[in-house]
């Protein structure tokens, strides 16, 4: 089974990236993650809480303090819902770097095979965004699956994937 995997979040000094707002689709599976904070935002480096400022105030719009899951309950459940993928399928180098170390296993970066930019989409298609002009992992996730699914020959696309091993 093939996923896409679209993701969120806050890339800080002292803890790399942090994610906020994760998204999996394939066919049989929609699954969308909100992770509460990993620590107090008052106990990170002045550098990074304007880090983290930006991202909430000009990007996902996402409180720092919103979340469903834990950042280990989240961890445990998205490699069990991954388990049986045998392709999992993201935009962009630092998402397939998170997502690789997270998941221990091979990620494919959709931009390789020609996947146009997701900054085209319609902003915001989730509830946990408190302004239109969002950037949503739902509704980034949902761009991917579409034009994963709506390519003209998707069979070869997924065997090319397979093949190259990128």
């Amino acid at each position: 089974m093939t996923c896409v995997i679209e993701l969120q979040g806050y890339c800080t000094k002292e803890h790399g990236f942090v994610p906020k707002e994760v998204f999996l689709i394939c066919d049989s599976v929609e699954k969308k993650y909100t992770i509460r904070p990993i620590k107090p935002y008052n106990s990170f480096a002045i550098e990074d809480r304007k880090r983290i400022d930006w991202a909430t105030r000009y990007y996902h719009f996402i409180p720092w303090s919103a979340g469903e899951f834990e950042l280990g309950e989240f961890l445990a459940d998205i490699n069990d819902v991954s388990r049986d993928f045998n392709t999992i399928l993201t935009k962009g180098p630092e998402k397939v770097a998170y997502l690789s170390t997270i998941l221990n296993r091979k990620i494919t970066d959709l931009g390789y095979y020609g996947c146009p930019s997701i900054r085209k989409i319609e902003k915001s298609a989730c509830p946990a965004h408190f302004k239109s002009e969002a950037n949503c992992a739902v509704a980034s996730g949902k761009f991917l699956f579409n034009w994963l699914n709506g390519h003209p020959d998707v069979g070869a696309l997924l065997e090319s994937i397979k093949c190259t091993g990128k």
